[in-house]
């Protein structure tokens, strides 16, 4: 997996959920959310306390496609919106022949850098 050590923005998460492939809707914490537009880096933490990282790429800022840092199994594919300083992330993850929703939003707070997946 390719690492990604440059951000432009710190996204604050006010919430996030997912629809399971049975239609059940699920919360999850993402606690770190960093985006530029070649890339984004997130830690998901489940309601039993699973954490996950995942690291995605983007060739136009706009569509985010990546995979879990630890099993390349489970994919997310993202659209992102905006409007002034809130974010919308919606897409798709996708694990093991199993699919569903998943909708983050949050509003960018700061630049920073840092090396995520390693």
């Amino acid at each position: 997996m390719q690492n990604i050590s440059e951000y432009s923005s710190i996204i604050t998460v006010v919430k996030s959920f997912y629809m399971t492939f049975e239609g059940r809707c699920c919360y999850c914490a993402i606690p770190e959310l960093y985006v530029s537009k070649e890339a984004a880096q997130m830690v998901v933490v489940y309601k039993a306390g699973d954490e996950e990282k995942y690291s995605m790429t983007s060739k136009d800022g706009v569509h985010y496609q990546g995979a879990m840092c630890t099993d390349d199994d489970s994919r997310v594919d993202f659209t992102k919106f905006t409007n002034k300083n809130l974010l919308l992330l919606a897409g798709v993850w996708k694990c093991g022949g199993r699919e569903g929703e998943w909708y983050i939003e949050g509003e960018v707070t700061t630049c920073r850098q840092l090396n995520f997946c390693q």
